[in-house]
């Protein structure tokens, strides 16, 4: 009876062995390059995610407002494009340095979000405040009234708020779908070419002029 025979194997050339290494560093180099970009996509869509929480759940599960600074009045604290979220406040707990919200008269929609700078209290117990922009170098003209206030500055995300102007011009007919269409494009990328190089990697991990044979019992 004959015993298992050894696994034999070859050397292959120097070209071979050769080729056979520069294939594994361009494997390795794919494999790299494949990581890094799964790495910014995943790191895109968790910003994504998390500007998506700060600037639409939360204000929604706090009762808060969104508002979107435009002019410059308030910068460098809030430059134009600032989405500011608004949190209603009680009256009696502003304080000189709070950044406010209010209304330019009581009822209307128009709001302009300013620095209080004075509060002031009349002899019947009423409130009223001094507002100012951070940028300005006078007071706002009227005192507002607690009727007038939307709520106290809670947090702002700079430049988040461009994307709602954005949506109400003619241009977000062609932006948004084209930035919405560059991430999908950027996935199907990545996933073909981990499609690629997955069977890339198969017929690389044998190097050229190595043979093997099956033990014969």
């Amino acid at each position: 009876m004959t015993g298992p025979s050894p696994v034999l194997s070859t050397e292959g050339s120097p070209p071979a062995r050769e080729a056979f290494r520069a294939r594994r560093s361009r494997r390795s180099l794919g494999e790299f390059t494949r990581a890094l970009g799964v790495g910014i996509t995943a790191g895109l869509l968790s910003l994504v995610v998390l500007i998506a929480a700060l600037a639409i759940v939360v204000p929604f599960v706090t009762g808060s407002h969104t508002y979107t600074i435009l002019t410059q009045s308030m910068e460098p604290a809030y430059p134009p494009g600032s989405l500011v979220v608004v949190r209603p406040v009680d009256p009696e707990e502003l304080r000189i340095g709070d950044a406010i919200t209010y209304q330019v008269a009581a009822g209307e929609q128009t709001v302009i979000t300013h620095r209080v700078v004075a509060v002031a209290r009349s002899t019947d117990g009423g409130l009223s405040f001094t507002t100012m922009g951070d940028n300005n170098a006078v007071a706002d003209p009227a005192p507002v009234i607690p009727e007038q206030i939307r709520g106290r500055v809670w947090y702002a995300l700079p430049w988040i708020g461009t994307i709602s102007v954005l949506r109400q011009s003619p241009a977000s007919a062609l932006v948004l779908p084209l930035i919405g269409g560059a991430f999908i494009v950027w996935g199907i990328v990545l996933v073909v070419s981990w499609l690629i190089q997955r069977t890339r990697r198969s017929r690389a991990d044998v190097p050229p002029g190595t043979s093997t044979a099956e033990p014969i019992h």
